[in-house]
């Protein structure tokens, strides 16, 4: 075997490994979403010295700390879960920037199916 046949052997397998382990900012997101899933909401992920908290996984998930917690809102209640503010996205967005709830939430789904994410696949 070429050792230019070999290099294109590893660098195959590690696009796989790469694809199949997900992109870092799906990884983050579904962290968050499991981490409240697990639980049954979303106390957790509040807890700054957490590993898992919204403000560590918002940043490699590329969402801004409010975005993530209404993209895990969205999952908790698809899963039937208690979501918290669920029944108050008319009011103001605390982080939103000015947005109610629900435009903010809009907002942050629009934001992962950009990426790429199914975000009905993390729940």
């Amino acid at each position: 075997m070429k050792i230019s046949e070999f290099r294109k052997l590893i660098r195959e397998e590690v696009r796989k490994v790469i694809k199949e382990a997900g992109a870092p900012q799906e990884n983050a997101i579904k962290i968050a979403v499991q981490t409240a899933l697990d639980a049954g909401d979303d106390e957790e992920l509040y807890d700054d010295s957490s590993a898992v908290s919204y403000k560590k996984l918002s940043k490699k998930a590329g969402l801004s700390v409010a975005e993530l917690t209404h993209v895990v809102m969205y999952c908790l209640d698809a899963a039937g879960e208690d979501a918290p503010g669920m029944d108050n996205l008319d009011a103001k967005a605390a982080g939103g920037g000015g947005l109610t709830g629900k435009q903010l939430m809009a907002n942050a789904i629009k934001k992962v199916k950009g990426m790429g994410i199914d975000i009905d696949s993390l729940v």
